[in-house]
């Protein structure tokens, strides 16, 4: 039976504690890892947009944040990625 971990991470302290508990349980249960990180949207305010004339720039501004947001993210992420597979686990992540 193929076991796997989910683990949420969101660059904190208590998720980089999570993460090291999470890794004692994959190596015990010999199972795969994930790893969730989420963007939320809200760091954006919404109304912001009074600031910005027409709405389409204003969702073209958000997108660009949001991508420098999944940018770093991703970065994190393949940087916890390497102190998972350097303890013998297969990992990959997810950002949403």
């Amino acid at each position: 039976m193929t076991s796997k971990v989910l683990v949420p991470y969101d660059g904190s302290e208590m998720s980089d504690k999570a993460l090291d508990k999470a890794i004692e349980f994959s190596k015990a249960l010999k199972s795969e890892m994930i790893i969730l990180h989420i963007l939320d949207e809200r760091l954006i305010p919404s109304n912001a947009a009074r600031f910005i004339s027409e709405k389409a720039a204003f969702e073209d501004a958000k997108m660009a944040a949001l991508n420098i947001l999944k940018v770093g993210a991703e970065a994190m992420l393949k940087y916890k990625m390497e102190k998972v597979n350097a303890n013998g686990i297969h990992v990959k992540f997810i950002t949403g």
